[in-house]
């Protein structure tokens, strides 16, 4: 149950693996130097993963730090001085980082003497679930800008069935209830395994995948109590803005941007001026839970 390692291991986003494939191809041949990437996509759509790889692939150490973690103007720095290797410096959840020190940042990307130690080839890369919180100056220091996403049924059965043993049928549940998003297949999966093997069977069934959207407090659409709880109260409200929802239903405004993307996607709620409303797709689906 690894995380892929390789570019022929990762599945999905197809046009962007070739993109950088393409790209990196291209700097082994001239020798030049990796620019800093930036990647955007909801968790679990494999932002980070795809930065390991891209290490791996030129041969570079990885390194991982969370944004929130960046405390102090010489905390990347010095972080960066003490690889002695050429690398790859993945920030997650890069808007986290406070402001005072996020502009701290801004001369790391060309700074000579930051990247003095055999670092030709080393490049900062980020992730955000928030580009919209990243301000501008920082953004534009990533000359590759990559949005993940756009998953099929396709692709999670076959980021599923790579890594674990499960009957057909169960395979075409998980598929429907992850939102298409890998990490909560996986999850799924994972829930649905321990289950398994506690009744002494290895391979994964529907029961077991039932049992494991019920621990796992999904309904039979695959949306969570808290989707389901923004969809109930736009059905009184008629409108309502983000912090209200935010506000009103007691969710962490991080874990909301987590929640909100699915129910667009999936037409039950659209945004306008006045705020977030239910689609008629939506309001009927309110009502059917009633029934």
């Amino acid at each position: 149950m690894e995380q892929p390692q390789t570019f022929k291991e990762f599945v999905g986003n197809e046009e962007i693996i070739d993109h950088i494939l393409g790209y990196i191809k291209n700097i082994k041949a001239k020798k030049s130097k990796i620019e800093p990437m930036l990647f955007i996509g909801l968790p679990g759509t494999g932002k980070t993963t795809l930065s390991r790889i891209i290490a791996n692939e030129l041969k570079f150490k990885f390194k991982e730090i969370i944004g929130a973690d960046v405390k102090g103007r010489y905390s990347v720095p010095l972080m960066i001085r003490a690889i002695k290797q050429p690398f790859i410096l993945s920030i997650d959840e890069i808007h986290s980082i406070e402001k005072k020190w996020m502009e701290t940042l801004y001369p790391i990307f060309s700074d000579k003497i930051v990247f003095k130690n055999s670092i030709d080839g080393s490049a900062i890369f980020g992730s955000t679930t928030e580009i919209s919180l990243l301000p501008a100056p920082l953004r534009s220091r990533f000359v590759y800008i990559f949005e993940l996403g756009n998953y099929t049924i396709e692709h999670i059965k076959k980021i599923i069935s790579n890594r674990f043993s499960l009957a057909t049928p169960a395979l075409d549940v998980i598929s429907r209830l992850c939102q298409l998003n890998p990490r909560q297949a996986i999850n799924i999966a994972i829930t649905a395994m321990e289950i398994a093997k506690y009744s002494n069977e290895n391979i994964i069934d529907t029961v077991h995948v039932i049992k494991a959207r019920k621990i796992l407090k999904l309904n039979e659409d695959g949306l969570l109590d808290r989707q389901v709880q923004i969809l109930q109260v736009l059905k009184r409200t008629k409108f309502a803005s983000r912090s209200f929802l935010v506000s009103f239903l007691q969710i962490n405004p991080d874990y909301y941007e987590i929640l909100e993307p699915y129910l667009i996607k999936s037409s039950l709620i659209s945004i306008n001026s006045r705020g977030r409303f239910l689609t008629e797709e939506g309001s009927k689906y309110v009502d059917n839970l009633k029934t």
